[in-house]
């Protein structure tokens, strides 16, 4: 998988609910926000925030400028387009659009109602103060008349407002721990023998031992933790998972192996660095180019690219790098698994092929291709989605996301605002996130998620934490435990944990916190069967 975001929060809705009253837990901070016209400070309670823009008057408006006060508030951020004058932000989890010319705001999508006229001054936005009202209340602040106060004399604008962003609100039906349900059934039980353990599916686990903080040991398990392989003398580096049955062995002294699962050594080399096993197609790279090799370490296709991708349905993204400007710049394409070029590297970017159909990036934006390097839909997108179940996300250049078929056709209105972006690889949920979570592994807690069907899908409120085949993983905002609900919503499994895994081929590691008769923490991790 290549350029996707991670994310720990799967999208397991819940239909049901465990009879609970709603909790508060935090306190709610009281802030008051005071701005003097004609300076560049902006005061949080005392403590003092620099402008580099003054606040100022206009048209019998104090205006106070976007940025700082939006940051101000609550870490809010903000992304400007220049040529369409158009401002999105993400605020709580919510998405605030201001369009200049048009004199517009909307939160999540609806209008509110504009006091004044939008500015822009010394390359800074500034909003009259007194649409602050409704801007807070739309995120979920809560915000009178009479808490945005302009003291004419003193020419102080003032914003009073409950920050209760540190106070954790618990739903009637959020999943709570009951203690009911099965008792954990545990295949490997609860040990500190290992510092680490990997769930490679189809019951298959690598365990990890430390020594003075450095992996010194690497195990085979099954399910019941008996140990099939063991690298525990030195010359071992690293013992992974390659994918479809196979491992990689690395070794200090340069060499690299695969294996199958019974340690049956499949080839070793020097020559290649070995990645991961895809549709029986070994990726490697010879320390200047990447290819593919088969499973008894022969080339299988040419080594001319700079960079390869894992295969889907057939066929692999590859990347040439050109210098443009003194830089390194790629450009991407596919090969089949015979090795053949299908699409020459031209694409600014792309991304793999589902239900037949990859995202490919131009200076004209994304759009999509079939097998055969033809592009489908031209590229006219500001980002593109994968398709699943011909449907795909797409986000047009004014902002807007929509549902469209395979045809371009618009099947239904998601959002606009800020970026969306795929929840997972060729999902059928997006998650809208605002520009400075745009990386790899960002906490997206926060941010909405929306459905093929335009719903959003708040849930942050349920602290679902990850999910596989009908069985979550959830957390309690009172004990900190970790614990495994079903599709309904009640605890499946009685047991709490400090720590669990996500079931995977009907297993999951299960961690529990423990002190030991020295006084020293520790940490016993066991396996339990779903």
């Amino acid at each position: 998988m290549k350029k996707k975001v991670c994310l720990a929060m799967s999208l397991l809705m819940l239909a049901g609910t465990v009879p609970a009253q709603a909790e508060t837990i935090g306190e709610a901070e009281q802030i008051t926000f005071t701005a003097k016209v004609g300076t560049k400070e902006l005061y949080r309670n005392r403590s003092r925030i620099p402008l580099d823009a003054a606040i100022y008057i206009k048209d019998g408006y104090a205006m106070l400028p976007l940025r700082a006060f939006l940051t101000s508030i609550d870490n809010g951020t903000m992304h400007w387009e220049k040529e369409t004058k158009l401002a999105w932000m993400m605020l709580r989890g919510n998405t605030v659009a201001c369009d200049i010319e048009k004199n517009s705001i909307t939160v999540n999508g609806e209008p509110i109602e504009v006091s004044g006229r939008m500015d822009i001054r010394d390359g800074r936005i500034f909003v009259p103060l007194r649409n602050w009202k409704n801007i807070l209340n739309g995120c979920g602040y809560t915000v009178a008349d009479t808490d945005i106060i302009w003291d004419a004399e003193e020419k102080t604008a003032t914003v009073q407002l409950l920050d209760d962003s540190k106070v954790i609100e618990i739903p009637a039906d959020a999943p709570r721990m009951t203690g009911e349900g099965r008792k954990a059934s545990y295949t490997m039980p609860l040990s500190s023998e290992y510092d680490e353990i990997e769930n490679i599916g189809d019951g298959y686990f690598i365990a990890m031992k430390e020594e003075r903080g450095r992996i010194k040991s690497y195990y085979l398990l099954d399910s019941k933790g008996e140990r099939l392989l063991s690298y525990e003398k030195d010359g071992i580096e690293y013992l992974g998972n390659a994918g479809e049955g196979y491992l990689r062995v690395e070794y200090e002294n340069g060499e690299t192996a695969l294996i199958d699962r019974n340690g049956k050594e499949q080839f070793r080399t020097a020559e290649y660095s070995i990645y991961q096993v895809s549709e029986g197609h070994v990726r490697v790279s010879n320390r200047d180019k990447m290819g593919f090799l088969d499973l008894q370490g022969n080339e299988i296709t040419p080594f001319l690219y700079d960079t390869v991708w894992i295969f889907s349905e057939g066929m692999a993204e590859v990347a040439i790098y050109e210098e443009t400007g003194g830089k390194p710049v790629p450009r991407y394409g596919f090969i089949d698994r015979d090795g053949n070029e299908v699409v020459s590297p031209k694409y600014i970017e792309s991304r793999d092929f589902h239900d037949g159909v990859a995202a490919v990036q131009t200076a004209d934006g994304w759009g999509y291709i079939d097998k055969t390097g033809k592009e489908m839909l031209t590229p006219q997108y500001a980002w593109a989605g994968d398709f699943t179940d011909g449907k795909a996300f797409v986000t047009e250049k004014n902002g807007k996301t929509w549902l469209i078929d395979k045809s371009g056709k618009k099947v239904q209105f998601i959002t606009e605002g800020l970026p969306v972006i795929q929840a997972w690889e060729n999902s059928s949920v997006v998650i809208q996130v605002p520009l400075a979570d745009w990386g790899y592994g960002d906490d997206m807690t926060g941010c909405p998620y929306y459905n093929q069907k335009g719903e959003k899908l708040n849930l942050t409120e349920i602290a679902l934490l990850d999910a596989v085949d009908g069985i979550a993983v959830a957390y309690d905002w009172v004990t900190h435990k970790r614990f495994y609900i079903d599709e309904s919503g009640k605890q499946c499994i009685a047991d709490t944990f400090d720590g669990v895994d996500a079931f995977l081929d009907g297993y999951a590691v299960v961690r529990k916190a423990i002190t030991g008769t020295d006084g020293k923490e520790d940490v016993e991790l066991g396996i339990i069967k779903r």
